[in-house]
């Protein structure tokens, strides 16, 4: 396997995956990522080869809004920056949880759990 073409311009974690993925680019894939890989320069690239990414987010990484950076929140609070096709959540459990993804958007439903917990009560 031979180092991708364009390394010289881009970060050693970005290089890796383009590496690995170089055969599957431009065919509609969607790659998951572990938290030391997903970037959001990383995310524009593939999705300038047709390929979609899912991730957790180092929520101090390079490129990472400050809003997401510095942004306290409460248990339960989340937080959402949407750029063209790029989202960026945090949300707050016992520690911050940071997603970037190409698939998924900024749009938060609230589901009551009241009405689901009637739900699975008359599925008995």
């Amino acid at each position: 396997m031979t180092l991708w073409i364009e390394s010289p311009n881009y970060k050693s974690s970005t290089n890796i995956v383009m590496t690995l993925l170089e055969d599957l680019l431009d065919k509609g894939y969607c790659v998951t990522l572990d938290n030391f890989y997903t970037s959001p320069e990383l995310a524009e690239l593939l999705l300038s080869h047709r390929t979609d990414v899912c991730g957790k987010l180092r929520p101090n990484g390079i490129g990472v809004l400050e809003e997401i950076k510095k942004g306290t929140l409460k248990k339960g609070e989340i937080i959402g920056f949407q750029k063209g096709k790029t989202c960026v959540m945090k949300y707050m459990d016992k520690t911050p949880i940071c997603i970037l993804s190409t698939v998924h958007n900024t749009l938060i439903v609230e589901q009551d759990k009241k009405r689901k917990k009637l739900t699975e009560n008359r599925k008995e």
